[in-house]
């Protein structure tokens, strides 16, 4: 706003001055339509073409005008013009804008000497960008005046600060992301530490049952071989107990044949019995009244 305001008096200066130039050229009236919305009406005449630069009237300018010359040519000399440039073909436009604009009441390219003065010593790339310049501050006054669309910068802006939400929301997405897994990292981490603090714990536990275990094999392995030297002195004993047993089995069966045979001839003695019979079998028993073998 201040900037306008700044245009707008700039603009009213320069009406000042033109309406004390005496070498002004006439003005056409610039109606505005219905409803009192203003027309913007290019000058029927108003025509550009591409030609090459005429050469300057020396004869017209003053003494002022020839050192200016000489200072353009030195500027000229330093920053390259083009070969072509864009002239007006007929009489430049000079008339009264609609009085609804407030952006300029007159626009006017016959300059006076006191008009003239900023312009001294400008090169043509200086004053084309002066051109630019003051065109697009017309185009932002108007566009302000007129109400209409707002500036296309103005337009890329708010997509860029519509992007830029979208933006801060997909970061603030990544950033929840990149904090969730750096928690699961970390929670992973200590686990991780703790399973190595709590490793050689483990080890030092699982060596001393090997230990233990070791001791435990030392010591079965003693009681094995311990109850093998048992099992092989009783075996010997059984072996000795079995032949002793034998032995006392042919002792007893020598025995009660001797007794038999005792019995025999005690008999054969007092009773005359005969000496041999075979019923007289040592190896059967009287059961009921009947001999019967010892193995049934």
């Amino acid at each position: 706003m201040e900037k306008h305001q700044a245009f707008l008096k700039m603009m009213a200066r320069k009406k000042s001055l033109s309406k004390g130039d005496e070498g002004g050229s006439s003005a056409i009236k610039v109606t505005s339509g219905l409803g009192g919305t203003p027309i913007h009406v290019v000058h029927p005449a108003l025509k550009l073409t591409d030609t090459t630069v005429p050469p300057a009237d020396t004869k017209t300018k003053d003494v002022d005008t020839s050192k200016n010359k000489t200072k353009r040519k030195s500027a000229q000399e330093k920053t390259p013009s083009p070969t072509k440039r864009r002239k007006v073909g007929s009489s430049v436009l000079t008339n009264v804008l609609d009085p609804t604009i407030h952006v300029s009441n007159r626009m006017q390219f016959n300059l006076n000497a006191e008009e003239k003065k900023p312009f001294k010593g400008m090169s043509p790339s200086e004053s084309l960008n002066m051109a630019y310049a003051l065109i697009a501050r017309a185009s932002v006054c108007l566009n302000y005046t007129a109400s209409t669309t707002r500036p296309l910068l103005v337009v890329e802006l708010e997509n860029a600060q519509k992007e830029l939400e979208e933006m801060k929301k997909k970061n603030t997405t990544l950033t929840t992301r990149v904090e969730e897994l750096t928690k699961t990292a970390e929670d992973d981490r200590v686990s991780a530490d703790n399973k190595l603090k709590e490793a050689p714990n483990k080890i030092s536990s699982l060596q001393q049952s090997v230990d233990d275990l070791q001791l435990d094999l030392l010591k079965m392995t003693s009681q094995r071989d311990k109850v093998t030297k048992e099992r092989d002195a009783m075996e010997v004993e059984r072996d000795k107990l079995v032949t002793e047993n034998a032995s006392l089995g042919d002792e007893i069966c020598s025995e009660r044949q001797l007794g038999f045979d005792q019995g025999i001839a005690q008999c054969h003695y007092f009773f005359q019995t005969p000496l041999t019979h075979p019923d007289f079998d040592i190896m059967k028993i009287y059961v009921d009244r009947k001999l019967v073998d010892l193995s049934t």
